[in-house]
């Protein structure tokens, strides 16, 4: 066995595809007639088919390896809309694996299934890594890693949100936004919780994450600053250590009233983001994040809380929210993962 590229001296591949597999949450699965479902990914034919522990995404015909490669990143942003589009956790890697050609496709054959097989194997992908190859090649795939799956998604549906997704003019750019794969991952990974308490905190961490917090107004902030003079005036006349140190938290409260409070500042984005997206609902649900907040607080200081609709809610909210970020990246500001409206998150 060796690993190489296809000889140079073998004819130019005529077409490329892309593998791409990914796992969806524990309770989602595709809801797949006899396995497999055909489609249509931009201008791309595509087939999604489900082994016994992972889904694997085919998009063939592409014309050459770099134009493929760079459909994968495209790819890349559109299950990111898909996450928020059918609200499922969905567990994906754009880094290319390595795909193994073999010399003797009959002998990789017989090593592979067995010296009965009448199969020829020109190469091999790993199951768990994206690939990509020339479309003529008969391969085998190796490995997997489990998932449990049950709930169903008309495959119908999944693929028409992949697609829109994949043809977002920024599609391949937003899997470049460090704010927006953030935000992306722990939406995904929220449906990943088994505990429902679990997956509202982290949901709420999303909008935190694609926030803002900006500055008070200035003439707000001269007073804010006043009263910072006034506690370090205290600062210097106090001897006691204790005291001093509960001073000095104090004085760092005071500071953080410059800043927009998180609550508010979601709040704020999330009216942008559902009137970015038209939502005639934008009102309401900017509405709810308050109360949302109180469900929140609740549960992060081990107050008896019943949770009630607020999960389902925010549910709505965030996945509207996230879906407007990616089509609409204005929304966000340049800052990304060590601004201080993410650093406040963590």
């Amino acid at each position: 066995m060796t690993q190489r590229l296809p000889d140079q001296n073998e004819n130019e591949p005529s077409t490329w595809t892309i593998s791409l597999p990914f796992t969806l949450s524990p309770g989602k699965e595709i809801s797949l007639k006899d396995g497999v479902h055909q489609g249509k990914v931009d201008q791309w034919e595509c087939c999604l088919s489900r082994g016994e522990s992972i889904y694997t995404l085919k998009v063939s015909g592409l014309p050459d390896s770099s134009e493929a490669e760079a459909f994968v990143q495209r790819l890349g942003g559109g299950l990111l809309w898909v996450r928020g589009s059918v609200q499922s956790g969905i567990q994906f890697n754009l880094n290319l694996g390595n795909v193994t050609y073999f010399d003797d496709p009959k002998k990789a054959a017989r090593n592979i299934f067995g010296p009965d097989t009448k199969r020829l194997v020109e190469c091999v992908i790993d199951r768990g890594r994206t690939a990509i190859y020339p479309s003529e090649k008969q391969i085998a795939t190796v490995t997997a890693f489990p998932v449990t799956v049950s709930m169903g998604i008309p495959p119908e549906r999944f693929i028409s949100a992949l697609a829109k997704g994949t043809c977002l003019p920024n599609a391949a750019q937003v899997v470049e936004n460090r704010r927006i794969m953030l935000a992306s991952e722990i939406y995904s990974q929220s449906h990943f919780e088994s505990s429902l308490k679990s997956r509202f905190l982290s949901q709420m961490t999303v909008l935190e994450v694609l926030s803002d917090r900006p500055k008070q107004p200035n003439e707000l902030q001269k007073y804010i600053q006043k009263w910072v003079l006034e506690v370090d005036e205290v600062l210097q006349l106090c001897k006691n250590l204790g005291e001093k140190k509960t001073i000095e938290r104090f004085k760092d409260r005071i500071h953080k009233l410059k800043e927009e409070s998180i609550t508010e500042s979601v709040r704020v984005f999330v009216r942008k983001a559902m009137k970015q997206i038209m939502d005639p609902k934008a009102s309401e649900l900017a509405g709810k994040i308050g109360a949302l907040y109180g469900v929140r607080s609740d549960i992060v200081h081990g107050r008896n809380v019943n949770v009630g609709q607020s999960p389902a809610e925010l549910q709505e909210i965030v996945s509207k929210s996230l879906l407007a970020a990616i089509e609409h990246p204005s929304l966000l500001t340049e800052s990304c993962v060590d601004s201080p409206c993410i650093a406040s998150v963590f």
